[in-house]
């Protein structure tokens, strides 16, 4: 058991450097924070990325944490890891760009603590930034042109871990009329932005000596903790069927950030012709992070059916950065999905007829106002839990299809086209075993 625990930490570890990887273009992530990654798991992708009000006993949440509660009635020790990979066009006018990128999203382990407790901790991307832009300019009073390019990368890593106790009696919990629970998650956000703005003047020879570029260069580094409270109640009723209602509370912080600005010259890219000049070191501010709030209903028979539906809304009006504020408006995702089981719980052979299948729908205005124009993001999901093995056996592989577009081309502006693949794998196992002798 403390050889798996040792590895999971290894793990987490290894994770938090994939996921400082950049995963394609994305000219919005310019803005704020960064692109904000919904906190869903694969198997959630395919139902809508919903999760404020239901859970299936043998996969983590990652949305509530008051449905971790129901880790008891398992027992088990779930392990779950995630990767994606995206297909995305960008489209401007007449100009297209196609890319393809891949990543590690996310690493969890989730214990059941009690009879009525489960806990899980875990690390995930909050944000991520990733843009460039390239256009040729004129330069002032002369007869050069310039190359200009803005470019940044990097982004947000929550580090977390949160619990859910259930106030109800937990002894044959699904004969219960009414249930409660309350969570609590509570995350450790770090990680860094790097924002360049590089000018190239094209000479128009070929001599060495006469390839200047220069280059401001900003890193901003973020830490601090935030938390999110949330409950769950679900109601009993006729023919093994229940009504769940969840609701989160992520509370609103100040994060603390440095920055760190430089002036760079560079000349043919030789390192001994280039030129450093640091402006700002190390200067301390705050950037505020709106509270959240995310509201969930769900009608399921258990280990039979789920339909589901959340609304998520976040206030950025007042947001502010550490150099300047940007323009950001009031966030709301609609995510609507339903999942389907042949048979659970059969031991006939076919592992089709243990599987999950998952439809869904998500509608996002993003918090992104460009020249007052508000950026929307429509996407459609299918995905898959696959049981591993044969009935008594809970492990599975997840996968997930998105496709979707954020954003349009009228007006100037950028729209994206994407598919998503998600692909993640679910470990039950019992971990704590008291051992009997006779």
């Amino acid at each position: 058991m403390y050889q798996r625990i040792s590895l999971f930490f290894v793990c987490i570890f290894l994770t938090i450097n994939a996921l400082a990887q950049e995963l394609g273009n994305s000219p919005y992530s310019k803005i704020g924070l960064g692109d904000l990654n919904t906190p869903t798991m694969s198997h959630q992708e395919g139902i809508g990325g919903t999760g404020a009000s239901y859970m299936f006993p043998f996969l983590i949440n990652h949305t509530n944490s008051a449905l971790l509660s129901r880790l008891s009635k398992t027992r088990n020790t779930i392990f779950e890891a995630g990767t994606v990979a995206k297909l995305k066009e960008l489209k401007e006018g007449d100009n297209t760009q196609r890319d393809f990128s891949g990543n590690l999203r996310y690493l969890a382990i989730a214990v059941p603590v009690s009879s009525r407790m489960g806990g899980v901790f875990g690390v995930a991307p909050y944000t991520s930034v990733n843009y460039q832009n390239t256009f040729v300019q004129p330069v002032f009073n002369s007869d050069f042109l310039a190359d200009v390019t803005y470019r940044g990368s990097g982004g947000i890593t929550s580090l977390y871990a949160a619990t859910g106790y259930e106030f109800t009696s937990n002894l044959r919990a699904d004969t219960l009329k009414h249930r409660f629970a309350l969570g609590l998650k509570v995350n450790y956000l770090f990680g860094a932005v790097v924002d360049e703005s590089i000018s190239k003047l094209r000479t128009g020879t070929n001599q060495a000596g006469l390839d200047y570029e220069v280059a401001q260069r900003r890193r901003t580094s973020y830490s601090d903790f935030t938390f999110e409270p949330s409950l769950v109640y679900s109601y009993k009723l006729k023919n093994e069927k229940r009504f769940n209602v969840g609701v989160v509370y992520a509370l609103g912080n100040n994060l603390n950030a440095r920055r760190y600005v430089a002036i760079e010259r560079r000349i043919n890219d030789l390192e001994q012709n280039n030129f450093n000049d640091t402006i700002v070191r190390n200067e301390r501010g705050r950037v505020y992070l709106p509270s959240r709030v995310t509201f969930g209903v769900s009608l399921e028979k258990e280990y039979k059916w789920a339909v589901m539906a959340d609304v998520s809304y976040q206030n950025w009006v007042n947001f502010r950065g550490v150099q300047e504020s940007d323009t950001l408006g009031r966030s709301l995702i609609i995510s609507v999905g339903g999942q389907f089981i042949p048979n659970f719980n059969t031991i006939q052979r076919g592992f089709w007829r243990r599987t999950l299948f998952q439809a869904g729908f998500q509608y996002v205005r993003t918090p992104y106002l460009v020249r007052n124009n508000i950026i929307n993001e429509f996407s459609a999901r299918l995905g898959m839990c696959i049981p591993l093995t044969k009935q008594g056996s809970f492990s599975m592989i997840n996968l997930a299809l998105v496709a979707g577009r954020r954003g349009t081309t009228q007006n100037n502006l950028i729209r994206e086209n994407y598919l998503r693949i998600h692909l993640g794998a679910t470990i039950n196992d019992r971990w704590f075993i008291k051992p009997k002798f006779n």
